[in-house]
């Protein structure tokens, strides 16, 4: 019979994944961080709610598309879970308001009283209690799970724990079934059980369109300039995904876009987001040229804290392709 990896003493655990960081090329810390995010989807997995894996960590750890390690989970719970009859077609903008005042709310209880004490539970079952931490963030749609780590951590750019991020207002179609399993699976020849998850993840396709109206509402704000921490990884992550199988099909699920679009007007409904202007030309994945040194440096401290699987392509390049993708985007008819 195998031995499972969480019964290992910390040596043995942290020999794997140093063995397993020098073959793969990541710091140790994202192979042991990585392990937790597997066993933390297949708990939350587990549960009977729809939802959908989605972001940067679906992205490289289900489909491969990108070549960087993603340390936050990223999770649309759907919203008809909880109001089976909102059609948000018909929906005047009072009552959008409303029941995306309601969805949060029964969110943050599902959270509150569903999802923690159901991953506390599991973690009593499993280990020891004392080792572990589980907070709620002040807004309700955030956990925050640490861990006991067994590997030193060198960098200030990764969290030193697993962020798990809630949604309720957006869409969970469409969407695929797949297996995850960690890094440590690659490389790993000694018979051991490791977490693997198996989860509903939205379509790239959608995730696509879902980073590139995120970077295009960036653009129409102050915020990089503000808080630049961590919003590069949009731009890289839309870089790869154009460069990418899904980067050949997108432009032609213009019925995915539109359902996107719809979706943030009903419920992220800013004054500066100018959704309706992704349809006719004026598309922005460009932001201002004085924003761009705050990206810069963001991205700097990505590759710096060594979260990418490979050589990650220059900043420059990047630029110029997304400024590419612009133009072609805003050629078409929607």
């Amino acid at each position: 019979m195998s031995e499972k990896f969480f019964s290992l003493s910390p040596d043995e655990q942290s020999a794997l994944t140093k063995k397993a960081a020098d073959q793969i090329g990541l710091p140790e810390i994202i192979i042991e961080k990585d392990i937790w995010v597997c066993w933390l989807l297949d708990r939350i997995f587990s549960l009977p709610e729809q939802m959908a894996f989605k972001g940067g960590t679906s992205l490289s750890k289900v489909f491969g598309l990108i070549k960087r390690f993603s340390e936050d989970c990223d999770i649309t719970v759907d919203y008809h879970n909880f109001k089976p009859k909102l059609n948000l077609k018909n929906a005047t903008r009072s009552q959008l308001k409303k029941a995306s005042d309601e969805l949060k709310s029964k969110l943050q209880h599902y959270i509150a009283n569903t999802v923690l004490p159901f991953l506390k539970s599991e973690i009593a079952k499993t280990f020891s209690k004392k080792l572990f931490e589980i907070t709620l963030s002040d807004d309700g749609e955030q956990l925050r799970f640490y861990y006991p780590s067994v590997v030193s951590h060198s960098t200030g750019y990764l969290r030193d724990h697993v962020f798990i991020e809630f949604g309720v207002r957006n869409s969970t179609e469409p969407c695929e079934k797949h297996v995850i399993e960690p890094y440590l699976a690659q490389v790993m020849k000694i018979d051991l059980q490791l977490p693997k998850a198996t989860v509903n993840t939205l379509s790239p396709i959608r995730t696509y369109f879902e980073k590139a109206t995120l970077i295009h509402v960036e653009c129409h704000r102050d915020r990089m300039i503000q808080t630049p921490e961590r919003l590069s990884r949009h731009w890289y992550d839309l870089f790869m995904l154009n460069n990418s199988w899904v980067g050949k099909k997108v432009l032609n699920h213009a019925k995915i876009l539109k359902s996107v679009i719809e979706h943030k007007k009903a419920f992220f409904h800013y004054s500066y987001a100018n959704y309706d202007d992704c349809l006719i030309g004026k598309f922005r994945l460009m932001p201002e040229e004085h924003y761009l040194k705050s990206l810069r440096q963001d991205y700097t401290k990505m590759i710096n804290a060594g979260m990418f699987h490979d050589s990650p392509p220059k900043f420059d390049e990047m630029i110029r392709v997304l400024s590419h993708l612009e133009k072609r985007i805003n050629s078409k008819r929607w």
